[in-house]
């Protein structure tokens, strides 16, 4: 199904490299965002895959993005990883931070999401109250060692979600 094509257009990139990717990088991100924030089925594997071929595009520095639109694009996936944390399954969440932290490690430090909050946007707030939603969180490298401990330290916390999710930090 569309899982089984995100996961081949996954691979299929990483086969391709950089050079030959950066061709089609911002027409998969676009699929590939579109899909992730509108799938609506219960197994969830499709949201799931959604997300590869995005982190295979992120681990080669693809598509290249302004900040702007760098802190968009891994505020989406932070508030989706927090507040769908229920509805998600193991595997959604663990690939919402291999993605992250791909995406961390193409980016120069300090870059776009070295602070939760972006300068701009924090001064731009002062001046007139925010509307909901306008001043959004990132994803911190911080807050992916913290989300990432802390699944490892819960009880009944999911082996996959722990395993995936420290592999994508430490990689």
């Amino acid at each position: 199904g569309r899982g089984d094509l995100l996961e081949l257009t996954a691979w299929y990139l990483g086969r391709l490299g950089r050079g030959a990717a950066e061709t089609y990088a911002v027409d998969v991100q676009t699929v590939c965002v579109r899909t992730f924030r509108n799938e609506r089925g219960s197994s969830k594997t499709v949201k799931a895959a959604a997300l590869l071929p995005l982190t295979a595009l992120f681990k080669m520095g693809l598509p290249v993005l302004t900040d702007l639109a760098t802190r968009d694009l891994a505020t989406t996936l932070r508030e989706d990883y927090e507040q769908q944390a229920s509805k998600n399954t193991d595997r959604v969440k663990a690939n919402i931070l291999e993605a992250i932290a791909a995406l961390h490690d193409s980016l120069p430090q300090p870059g776009p999401l070295s602070e939760e909050r972006d300068a701009a946007a924090l001064a731009a707030a002062a001046a007139e109250p925010p509307r909901w939603g306008e001043v959004r969180n990132a994803p911190t490298p911080e807050w992916l060692l913290r989300v990432g401990l802390a699944t490892v330290a819960k009880e009944n916390g999911s082996a996959t979600l722990a395993a995936e999710g420290l592999d994508a930090i430490s990689s």
